[in-house]
Order: C-alpha cells, then structure tokens, then sequence
C-alpha cells in the first residue's frame, strides 16, 4: 500500500441503525432458531449460554453457514465449495449440512468458559419499559400500512 490508508474505520460517533425495540425482537426470533421448540439450529448452542443465529444453505446444498451470537461475541462459520464448477451436493445424511454448528459450538463454548451468562432479552422479558411501543404483533401485517394494496393478494396467499 506504500504507506497509503486503504480503509479508515475509525467513527467519530457511533450510528444507531435498528430501533431498540426491532434489536429486541430480532434476537429473541434468533434464539428460537437455536433453542426453540423446531429450531434447525441446536447443535449450535453454547453450553449454559445464551445463543442466537441464523443459518442457512445455498442451492443444491454446497454451502452451508452459521452465523451466531452470544452476549459477549458474534461469530460465523462457511463451509463448502468455492468453485461453482464443482458439482457435490453435502449430503444431511452424512452430517455434512449440520457438521458446522457443532463447530461453532464447540469453539463458542471453548470461548465462553468461566464467561457469566447474560441473557440480554431476559432483561427485557417485558418490553413495556422501552422507549417506543413494541409492535402488536397479534395484527396481520395485511392489515398494516405496509399492505394497504390487499387485492394484490388473493386470500388463500394470505
């Protein structure tokens, strides 16, 4: 780079981007993925923590990936192919779409020793005391703002 700044990261004043609220909503969604009652994601739990994530696949199953969080670090994991042209499909019944939570897990919970558990959405187990009203979450999203154009979608797409 001869000396040159190819990236500046430094922030003067840090940005909220998502509202307290939608944050709160969020991670207590991602915490069903890894401990929820259908969750795809439980092989991913960290030992006497908290965790939250998300994962996924890509087409025909040649990639899979987890990304996790806990209250002290957010990490991921990728593993598959990164070239197109190779045609191998992971396969479910060889543990090879699943075989990385419990990686995650594994060095999550290497990380998280002797680390106090610190449920961030327990806190706000009751999300009353925020600032802004938490959405009504027992209205349809057809009959907020968001939809007002209902007669694009018929009834049984509802």
């Amino acid at each position: 780079n001869e000396g040159n700044v190819i990236l500046d990261n430094t922030v003067e004043e840090p940005t909220q981007v998502i509202s307290e609220q939608n944050a709160w909503l969020l991670i207590d969604c991602m915490k069903d993925v890894v401990t929820g009652a259908g969750g795809t994601s439980s092989a991913a739990k960290i030992s006497n923590m908290t965790t939250a994530g998300k994962s996924g696949t890509t087409s025909e199953n040649r990639d899979v990936w987890f990304v996790g969080m806990s209250p002290y670090y957010t990490a991921g994991i990728w593993v598959g192919y990164d070239n197109n042209g190779y045609k191998h499909e992971l396969s479910s019944k060889a543990g090879e779409t699943s075989f990385h939570k419990k990686l995650w897990s594994k060095v999550m919970s290497r990380i998280h020793q002797n680390l106090e558990n610190k449920d961030q959405t327990h806190a706000r187990s009751d999300p009353a005391h925020l600032s802004e009203e938490i959405p009504d979450l027992s209205v349809s999203i057809w009959d907020r703002k968001i939809c007002q154009r209902k007669e694009r979608y018929p009834e049984n797409q509802r």
